[in-house]
């Protein structure tokens, strides 16, 4: 049995006064209107030698950023930057906690602990294990 196609509903849908007010922008192709306005206004600036078009130093190189790059600049690849900083203090932290875990839970291992374990300055006393003289066969 074949279902007919569903057909819209003929009254509209219910928003509630308290929700979230979303209004759709209307574009072509994804562009919207202030940014094809920018988009002929800059290359209109460009073309006809405009003060706006010489190139300004940005952050030193003689690059020239628009606000939309700047603002990237900055809330994009300084997040991604202190993200992995921070990925690495922590990634760094486990690795260490890791460490010490598996060292001390070697530590029962004679090499490990002539090698390893008596070299650290404060607790490699405790790791010198020598036999009583009544206990030695020799």
């Amino acid at each position: 049995m074949v279902t007919p196609p569903r057909v819209g509903t003929l009254y509209p849908t219910y928003r509630s006064k308290f929700g979230p007010k979303y209004n759709t922008v209307p574009n072509v192709a994804g562009w919207t209107v202030s940014q094809v306005i920018k988009l002929n206004l800059n290359t209109l600036f460009r073309s006809a030698g405009h003060p706006r078009s010489r190139p300004k130093a940005g952050a030193g190189h003689g690059l020239r950023f628009s606000g939309a790059t700047r603002r990237w600049k900055t809330t994009y690849l300084e997040s991604q930057v202190l993200t992995f900083y921070f990925s690495g203090v922590r990634a760094g932290g486990f690795g260490a906690a890791a460490g010490i875990a598996a060292l001390f839970y070697t530590s029962g291992i004679p090499r490990i602990q002539k090698d390893i374990l008596q070299k650290i300055p404060i607790l490699g006393n405790q790791f010198v294990k020598e036999v009583h003289p009544a206990d030695n066969p020799f």
